[in-house]
């Protein structure tokens, strides 16, 4: 290159810059596009280009790649002891046990400690459905398992809960664990007998220290290997480049001011600033350019694309006179039957209620829930097209529940309806959801459920929180700043924020502080008159706790709405709790006239001189705060005398 053979990247700018560059990758290459001119890979990260490169190009690309992975090295010590469930006892897998984290506590390497896991492998076989069956049924008795596929034959591998750390849990209690196991699976159909398991596995930094502890693994009994590769941790700037790269292109475009899911708090004013799809956009100080506009949307459509879900919702709806257990077994059949490799049917959320129908007597529902029902938590009123309706959970659980069990729920739920008058008879209605990445799985599931009898769709959606992790990833950023300004932003220290998205923090207190001084007022004096009214009536709250309640204060009347958490101030300042978790209202019993604002505000007054950005809802305007607190006093008596 330019640079001769002896140049060295130090960033993964340089290597973009290399013409022909196409993109990162970490390790699996894409190779379902068209093949690469050259490819430059270490150690699972690497990076394609579109044309041949030179030798100084290759060797510039692979010295930046080695230069990250250089001492980062790392070694996978694994043992493995395998025994006959019969032969093992529970002072054998102590003692096992004891061996693995007796070499950390007492072997001289440092703090390294081992993870140590103890398994069953029940070998199924072809038969895969008999595995996942007997995976079912353990579940609600507290055993995770999974079902392996190892060259077409099935195992369920069954986890002990057992104690991992050597100095918790007996061998009379691991001998109770393995007592209950045997029994679980006395009656089950195998190819062969079920095997016990000890995993132990070190990571490590020195050879010297792989072989000392492999030395005392080998000698108590464990089958041992080694493994050699990059920390995780080198290599994890490379991961968030490659996966994050996109966003940061976007956020460093000129004027890009922040990301947003959902609504904006406040208008932002010209529309041609904001670039938005499916409720997840971005801010920018000025309109983008035609290219700047369609890279932002290209960013944004592909990332609600890689984040999209298929969803199965399904409903079935019966005379409750008509239902039984034996229905709801089905509709829980079709679910575990429905089951797919890498989606366990535990994902799925599948709730029963009862329906009952007033018509539009909304008071009889009303009465109802308060008289029948004092104790069921989970009974709520719902208005559907003039109609009033009262859904009553039926308490069906996914796992674990015998047809007589669920008979019992709905004789019970009979019970209860036997006196109601209704417009119509009660129903049970039973609503499932099962999200799945793929359209294709989401499509055969469906399938299985109507074949239940159930009325099912596939709804194509993109998660709250998979648009929120964006917004995040930019509250992280901001936060890492130092800056106040951007701390102040929408999302940050809270989702309405403290300014608007575009406002600056030098502006908004130059114009207050400019409105105070034409009013003859200080922010000393605002804050001084805030500051008694507000804690007395925070006093007289904790007092006699009534939320919104108005407390008579002199010439004025305040109200107290406690919040559960705290705000945070954006200058991280040290405030009482029982400041900044309220808002409050005050009421000037001479005109009527009203301020409202967060406990906060009085700090943030006195303290920063700030009353909050005009682009959120928390700010408290200095004008309408002189006026409402009567300042100053000689231009409060010329308003009274007016």
């Amino acid at each position: 290159m330019m640079g001769g053979k002896n140049r060295m990247a130090s960033s993964p700018y340089d290597i973009e810059n290399i013409p022909g560059f196409s993109g990162w990758f970490v390790h699996a290459r894409d190779t379902s596009g068209e093949e690469p001119a050259a490819v430059v890979e270490h150690d699972g990260i690497g990076c394609t280009f579109s044309r041949s490169l030179t030798e100084e190009e290759r060797d510039e690309v692979l010295g930046f790649l080695r230069n990250h992975a250089e001492g980062s090295e790392d070694y996978r010590l694994y043992g493995t002891v395998r025994a006959p469930l019969d032969e093992v006892s529970g002072m054998h897998i102590s003692e096992l046990r004891s061996a693995a984290w007796g070499i950390g506590l007492e072997g001289g390497h440092g703090d390294a400690r081992p993870s140590v896991d103890f398994d069953v492998v029940l070998s199924f076989g072809v038969r895969r459905s008999a595995a996942n069956k007997k995976r079912v049924e353990l579940k609600p008795k507290g055993y995770h398992a999974n079902v392996v596929d190892q060259d077409g034959a099935w195992y369920l591998i069954v986890i002990l809960p057992t104690s991992r750390r050597k100095e918790e849990g007996t061998a009379a209690e691991i001998r109770q664990h393995i007592e209950v196991v045997r029994k679980e699976i006395g009656d089950v159909e195998l190819d062969a007998p079920p095997i016990f398991r000890i995993r132990s596995a070190w990571h490590l930094r020195a050879r010297a220290a792989v072989e000392a502890v492999r030395a005392y693994l080998d000698a108590a009994g464990f089958t041992t290997g080694v493994e050699t590769h990059a920390h995780q941790k080198a290599r994890m700037w490379q991961m968030v480049w490659v996966k994050q790269k996109p966003m940061y292109d976007i956020e460093n475009l000129p004027g890009f001011v922040g990301w947003f899911e959902g609504e904006l708090e406040a208008p932002l004013g010209d529309p041609a600033t904001i670039v938005e799809v499916d409720r997840l956009g971005c801010v920018f100080s000025r309109p983008p350019t035609e290219d700047e506009r369609a890279k932002t949307l290209g960013f944004l459509r592909n990332y609600i694309e890689r984040h999209k879900r298929y969803e199965v919702r399904g409903s079935l709806t019966m005379p409750l006179a008509e239902i039984s257990g034996m229905h709801i077994e089905k509709i829980l059949t079709a679910l575990h039957d429905s089951e797919v490799d890498g989606h366990d049917s535990m994902s799925a959320h599948l709730r029963f209620g009862v329906v009952l129908s007033f018509g539009a007597r909304r008071d009889a529902a009303e009465k109802l829930c308060r008289e029948l029902w004092p104790s069921v938590f989970d009974a709520e009123i719902v208005d559907r097209d003039g109609e009033c309706f009262v859904i009553r959970r039926l308490f069906i659980t996914l796992q674990g529940m015998e047809v007589a069990e669920m008979d019992k729920a709905i004789e019970d739920a009979r019970k209860e309806m036997g006196q109601v008058a209704l417009d119509v008879p009660p129903k049970v209605r039973a609503d499932l959801s099962w999200s799945f990445p793929e359209r294709a799985v989401a499509e055969a599931v469906r399938a299985r459920f109507c074949a239940a009898g159930l009325t099912a769709e596939v709804v194509e959606e993109v998660f709250q929180s998979v648009r929120m992790r964006l917004v995040e990833q930019n509250r992280c950023r901001m936060l890492a700043s130092g800056s106040i300004e951007d701390r102040m932003r929408p999302g940050v220290l809270s989702m309405a924020g403290f300014l608007g998205l575009r406002e600056r923090l030098d502006d908004v207190l130059k114009e207050d502080a400019s409105t105070l001084a034409s009013l003859g007022v200080t922010t000393a004096e605002v804050a001084d008159r805030l500051r008694p009214l507000v804690g007395e009536a925070i006093s007289r709250y904790w007092k006699n706790p009534a939320d919104g309640a108005f407390h008579v204060i002199g010439m004025f009347r305040v109200a107290i709405h406690q919040w559960r958490g705290t705000q945070e101030c954006p200058w991280d300042c040290d405030v009482d709790s029982k400041w900044s978790s309220i808002d409050f209202v005050i009421e000037n019993r001479r005109t009527g006239d009203k301020l409202r604002g967060p406990g906060l505000i009085v700090h943030l007054i006195a303290e920063h001189g700030f009353f909050e950005g005009k682009g959120t809802r928390y700010r408290v305007d200095p004008r309408q705060a002189v006026e409402v607190l009567g300042l100053p006093g000689e231009w409060w008596s010329r308003v009274l005398r007016r």
